[in-house]
């Protein structure tokens, strides 16, 4: 069956951040149409799937996590994570690179999964030097190039080593950079600057790594997004002085939430609908939560085929029984 019918959902509308009475109409994959009401007898070859009781949203996109932490492959991760709603995810396998090198993330990305699994290349491989530090594997100038070349790898993974990003000298993460914006000039640049400030921050984000996902304060918030940085903010870095700061300053389109890591007990109960959980009991409306963990972080990625349940994009949606503890009844 290729074409679908979900009638009378509760349909999240990315664009105005609202839910709407509506239903939709999805053909070979993709949303076709949203209407207030289709006169269903003109469509007999589609499946109607009635959802009048139900809350329709697209599916969950985590853009900054590391497969690593939930102790899975990514097989297993896929099957688990998409039970909550996740499906969408972008890893960064810098622990899987530290222990097997290359092929460790090769190993990854051949994994066959459900879930939608995008990487990024670990940057900070070693994260000190091999003076310091025995690692499996290098990734260097070499690796960077031949990842770039995959269409699965779609952003650079968090730089780390900011003392190498900002030296005089050159340096493996400069070079890495500089062959990145050679290779593929829109390409995200993420980063990892806790307690960088003034000058120090102005010039992380001058050489174009302008993502943090890393522990916030309510001045840093303000600081790093009104230099030009989007914000990746996981459940640990929810205060309610960070989603007051969010939401009073209006920084909706500047941020996504994320998990960074899904611990294997924690796994059990959720992912980054956990998140969202969280965000919404400091304050956040349920609205906006749903546009941080689905269309901000898509745009972010440059994934602008989803995030969204609007004509022209991927059927990728969660009906939930009821918003307000996230029950899925089907992905």
């Amino acid at each position: 069956m290729n074409k679908w019918i979900i009638n009378q959902a509760n349909v999240f509308n990315t664009y105005s951040k609202r839910f709407e009475k509506k239903s939709v109409y999805i053909e070979n994959g993709f949303f076709k149409q949203i209407s207030d009401n289709f006169d269903l007898l003109e469509f007999e070859d589609a499946e109607i799937i009635n959802a009048k009781d139900l809350w329709m949203v697209p599916g969950l996109v985590d853009i900054h996590m590391h497969i690593e932490s939930s102790m899975t492959t990514p097989t297993r991760f896929s099957e688990q994570g998409l039970k909550f709603g996740t499906t969408t995810i972008v890893a960064d396998p810098h622990e899987i690179a530290n222990v097997c090198g290359i092929e460790g993330i090769k190993a990854f990305m051949d994994a066959e999964t459900i879930m939608d699994i995008y990487y990024g290349i670990p940057s900070s491989v070693p994260s000190t030097t091999p003076e310091f530090e025995t690692t499996g594997g290098i990734i260097s100038e070499n690796e960077v190039l031949e990842l770039l070349h995959n269409k699965r790898v779609i952003c650079l993974g968090e730089v780390m080593n900011f003392k190498d990003l900002v030296s005089n000298e050159d340096t493996l993460i400069k070079r890495i950079i500089a062959l990145c914006k050679q290779q593929r000039p829109s390409i995200p640049l993420e980063g990892h600057c806790p307690k960088i400030s003034g000058a120090d921050l102005a010039a992380f984000i001058a050489s174009g790594v302008n993502a943090d996902h890393t522990m916030q304060t309510s001045e840093s918030i303000v600081e790093k997004i009104e230099n030009g940085m989007f914000l990746e903010i996981q459940g640990k870095c929810l205060t309610k002085d960070n989603v007051d700061t969010l939401i009073n300053h209006h920084y909706d389109e500047y941020y996504s939430l994320c998990t960074d890591d899904t611990m294997p007990d924690h796994f059990l109960d959720g992912q980054l609908n956990q998140v969202v959980l969280k965000a919404v009991s400091l304050g956040m409306s349920i609205e906006q939560a749903i546009y941080a963990s689905t269309y901000t972080a898509s745009q972010r990625m440059q994934l602008f085929d989803r995030g969204v349940i609007a004509p022209g994009k991927i059927a990728d949606f969660v009906l939930l029984s009821s918003l307000e503890n996230w029950q899925v009844e089907s992905v």
